[in-house]
């Protein structure tokens, strides 16, 4: 049961990491083109700026890349039909 979890849990954890990669990854990428636009018509935003996100953006979606699961606590729960069943 233990191997069956860990596989379920490697299999979420990879759904759930390309999730959450594209919706960050969106976010930011949403957010570096206002940057860039408002750049355009605003002296007062720095390269730096827009620099500073763009990096952000990159360690955040490496980060997001290297989630593993972690099996701290594993939680059975059984009935007494279940347990009824030991001989």
């Amino acid at each position: 049961m233990l191997a069956k979890a860990h596989e379920q849990g490697e299999l979420r954890c990879a759904e759930y990491a390309a999730e959450a990669a594209a919706r960050a990854g969106a976010a930011l990428d949403a957010a570096i083109s206002r940057l860039e636009a408002l750049a355009r018509v605003n002296p007062a935003v720095r390269p730096e700026e827009i620099a500073a996100l763009r990096n952000e953006r990159a360690q955040l979606l490496v980060a997001i890349g290297n989630a593993r699961p972690r099996m701290d606590a594993l939680r059975l729960v059984a009935n007494p039909d279940f347990l009824s069943l030991r001989r």
